[in-house]
């Protein structure tokens, strides 16, 4: 079962200490946090991969976004922080 390391870290503001270790053999990422009267720890399965970059031509990439940074700020603000993605659709 694949599960991503952000969740692990949703409520980290609760957490009086984190202790992370890494299990070779199992190919796991353990995170143990010690939260008021409970001790949650999570084993996260990792895959190696290589890392990937995009080729693309910015003279090839003909629609740009233009925007007021307030308006857009505000509607961001209504995602959590810990977001790292944000789609956004455009229609005309």
């Amino acid at each position: 079962k694949r599960q991503s390391c952000l969740a692990v870290f949703r409520n980290i503001h609760n957490a009086g200490g984190l202790h992370l270790s890494i299990d070779p053999l199992q190919e796991r990422v353990v995170f143990e946090m010690e939260c008021p009267g409970v001790r949650k720890c999570f084993k996260v399965v990792y895959e190696e991969c290589e890392t990937l970059q995009a080729v693309y031509s910015k003279d090839r990439c003909h629609n740009l976004v233009v925007h007021q940074s307030k308006p857009l700020t505000d509607c961001l603000s209504n995602f959590h922080s810990g977001v790292e993605e944000v789609t956004m659709v455009l229609t005309a």
